[in-house]
């Protein structure tokens, strides 16, 4: 009898653990456990603390918009106008100058000829002159800031550069426009100074000109005096355009 009260006193224990409550408080201090182990740092590793995120509270610069040309290839075309094409035209007027002064009698009018080409070369010379003085004052917002990378340090320096630009596009406009005329003038020049040279000389003694040579240069002087004429139609064509245009931007400003 004794032996049974041992026995079963010794039991008591082992039948408890035994039972299902007795193995979820096991499992609950085991969780808890391994949970306090996870939540340590390993020796020697210090965790940085978590900072908010840094918000640039500085005020920032409106960029204003600046004056641009329209069609936007513009400065391109005068660019090509004046360093390109009016040189070019400019020693063909010269060259042809020189040829009209050292044979006066090959042609019906070498003084007409001579003025017509002189007037041409100049209005070609004056085309460069002012059109390469006109590209100094043409830039964008890109260009600036290629030529000063660091940011505009207020609103202030802003509007003083827009203020600057759009002086500086002022400028250039006026400019390129001087080039422009003089441009469209030397070219209405040569047109007349061509149908001059082109007139057929009036025969002589020693020069002889056949009717069927006149004809051929008559048709090529009223050729160059048409064209003449054409380029006056697409000048004032272009200058009305162009008066569009400008009121057309001042009413939008």
């Amino acid at each position: 009898m004794a032996d049974r009260d041992a026995g079963g006193t010794v039991g008591a224990p082992e039948a408890a653990a035994g039972t299902p409550a007795a193995a979820e408080r096991v499992a609950a201090h085991v969780a808890e456990h391994v949970a306090e182990h996870e939540a340590e740092p390993p020796p020697g590793h210090t965790t940085a603390p978590v900072r908010p995120p840094v918000v640039d509270t500085r005020p920032t610069v409106d960029k204003l918009m600046w004056r641009m040309p329209f069609p936007y290839g513009t400065s391109a075309a005068v660019d090509s106008m004046t360093g390109v094409a009016a040189p070019l035209l400019a020693g063909f007027c010269i060259t042809l100058l020189g040829v009209v002064a050292q044979a006066p009698g090959s042609f019906r009018w070498p003084g007409a000829a001579l003025i017509a080409l002189v007037v041409a070369a100049g209005l070609m010379v004056t085309c460069v002159q002012i059109g390469f003085r006109a590209q100094a004052f043409i830039y964008s917002r890109a260009d600036f800031e290629q030529w000063r990378p660091q940011p505009v340090e207020s609103q202030d320096v802003e509007e003083y550069l827009k203020e600057t630009q759009q002086q500086h596009y002022d400028e250039w406009q006026s400019r390129q426009r001087i080039a422009r005329i003089a441009y469209n003038g030397a070219i209405v020049a040569l047109a007349a100074a061509l149908a001059v040279v082109a007139a057929p000389p009036q025969s002589g003694a020693t020069l002889t000109v056949s009717t069927t040579e006149q004809v051929i240069r008559w048709i090529a002087a009223g050729l160059a005096a048409a064209g003449g004429l054409g380029e006056l139609f697409w000048v004032a064509k272009d200058q009305l355009a162009n008066r569009a245009g400008s009121r057309n931007t001042r009413r939008t400003r």
